[in-house]
């Protein structure tokens, strides 16, 4: 018999071993098979080795039993992922990669990196602090008179920003737009009012406008501290010309929870709203009346990142 098949004899009997090698040793310390005046030292070393074996035999086959494994196990696992005890854990995205994947592997073994990645990158903004709440955005479109093809777009924003503590977060507002070369100075950009929780912001402070032979670029850059909630009021106003930019979109870079855009526009123009890989779909209404449209386009729930919508503008001949 080698080696591994008497480890493995011990193991499965275990509790007989240790019973008798238990029994045993009780036997020769209470009992008068070993003179007492001779032998009392050793008679005492076998009481106790023999009660300590005993007791180690019983628990060591307890726990390898199946069924105090699987409550073990139960216990363990109830512990580990209860609520409480996750929150309080500083590597929960370690955690949720290792069953992220685990979970890819078992339906979709070939492109399962790609799927967790993609996963991670998207619908996970873990590397996001805040996320934008009741998003609304008011857009007004009328003709510049006095540049034909040009037309003048006031933008207001109403959005709330959540933020789960109070550290201070960067809040980045910026945009482009295409311009016509030769007329590039016809193309213009200004911020006209900017507020966080009622408060004005210093707009010469905020904002940043870049124009070069292409388009024009604007950027808005505040910090937010001290609170879980921030209000943002913005109001801008552009000029640009239509053909150059025959469209206006929105591919979110942070999350959004309910989204709403409303414009108001001449009725020489007619808009096509369309969904840009959102989950649901946008809920569009359109009104007019003698002189102007208005189309309300409505978003109820969670929108990701690399999604939004997209707005075609087409002007009648």
């Amino acid at each position: 018999m080698n080696t591994e098949s008497v480890k493995e004899w011990l193991f499965k009997y275990i509790l007989v071993v240790t019973l008798f090698l238990g029994i045993l040793f009780l036997f020769l310390g209470y009992t008068d098979i070993l003179p007492t005046d001779e032998y009392i030292v050793v008679r005492n070393i076998c009481k106790e080795t023999g009660a300590i074996i005993i007791a180690g035999g019983v628990f060591a086959s307890i726990v390898k039993s199946s069924q105090f494994s699987g409550i073990f196990s139960d216990l363990l696992r109830n512990i580990v992922y209860c609520t409480e005890h996750l929150e309080k854990r500083k590597d929960l995205e370690l955690i949720w990669e290792k069953v992220s994947k685990a979970l890819c592997r078992q339906k979709f073994k070939d492109i399962s990196d790609d799927l967790h990645n993609s996963i991670k990158a998207n619908y996970l903004p873990i590397d996001h602090e805040y996320y934008y709440k009741d998003h609304n955005v008011d857009i007004d479109i009328e003709y510049d008179a006095e540049n034909p093809g040009y037309v003048f777009v006031t933008e207001s924003l109403h959005t709330t920003i959540i933020s789960d503590d109070t550290a201070k977060i960067p809040v980045v507002f910026k945009g482009s737009i295409p311009l016509i070369q030769s007329e590039r100075n016809l193309t213009t950009y200004e911020l006209t009012e900017l507020k966080v929780n009622g408060k004005d912001q210093v707009l010469a402070k905020v904002a940043k406008v870049d124009r070069n032979s292409k388009e024009l670029t604007y950027e808005n850059k505040i910090e937010c501290a001290g609170s879980t909630t921030y209000k943002i009021i913005k109001k801008e106003k552009k000029r640009y010309s239509l053909k150059a930019n025959p469209y206006r979109g929105q591919n979110a870079i942070w999350l959004y929870d309910n989204y709403a855009v409303e414009i108001i526009y001449p009725k020489e123009i007619s808009i096509e709203f369309l969904d840009m890989g959102v989950l649901k779909r946008w809920h569009v209404e359109k009104k007019h009346n003698a002189a102007t449209k208005r189309l309300k386009a409505t978003y109820e729930g969670l929108i990701f990142r690399k999604q939004g919508f997209l707005i075609l503008f087409r002007e009648k001949l």
